[in-house]
């Protein structure tokens, strides 16, 4: 009885971990893995962890409205309320956020 027991405890422990492990992406938002890092750092406080917006424009289909080389100049130069970051993020940062933001449609 006792094996028993603790084997459905086990099986039960390894399905929990699971979904856990597979629910980091809900439905509509970017799982916490796809983020570039430089996005949660200086770009999340304004336009929110999942695209969502706060005190900055919803990003969740940004790429659908602009394209990479104008996402990529509003970041490098600011606008509408949003500072420059050509000084303060890296060619390289700047590039993969614009790309990134570039495939959300």
């Amino acid at each position: 009885m006792n094996r028993k027991f603790t084997m459905s405890v086990a099986l039960g422990v390894a399905l929990i971990a699971t979904g856990c492990a597979t629910k980091d992406k809900q439905e509509g938002q970017p799982a916490v893995s796809d983020i570039p890092a430089a996005y949660r750092k200086n770009c999340s406080a304004c336009h929110g962890s999942s695209l969502e917006g706060r005190s900055g424009p919803n990003l969740t289909k940004v790429g659908g409205k602009l394209p990479q080389e104008q996402i990529k100049l509003m970041i490098e130069k600011g606008g509408r309320g949003m500072p420059p970051f050509k000084d303060v993020l890296t060619a390289e940062e700047i590039n993969e956020i614009s790309n990134w933001l570039a495939a959300k449609k």
